[in-house]
């Protein structure tokens, strides 16, 4: 399960964008589908754990990218922390 987290963001990255695309489009069933892939892979990169100083700052941006308009102040604060510990 490890890998990299890279290859993870990469994946990510081609699902938000397929994601992005279907979502003015109908194709509802596939939507969905892709929604349970972005979920799954959010989980791997969140449990990810980072071996490097630059798997640690690829995982941050990613948490803020994704997460930061959800996170309140403290609690992102504690997130970023989790990460760096």
């Amino acid at each position: 399960m490890q890998g990299t987290i890279g290859r993870l963001l990469a994946h990510y990255a081609d699902v938000r964008t397929s994601i992005d695309q279907l979502e003015s489009a109908c194709d509802d069933a596939e939507l969905d589908r892709l929604l349970v892939v972005e979920d799954d892979l959010n989980e791997q990169i969140l449990s990810f754990r980072c071996q490097t100083l630059d798997d640690v700052r690829m995982k941050a941006a990613h948490v803020d990218r994704v997460y930061a308009d959800r996170l309140s102040g403290e609690t992102a604060q504690r997130v970023m922390q989790s990460l760096i510990s």
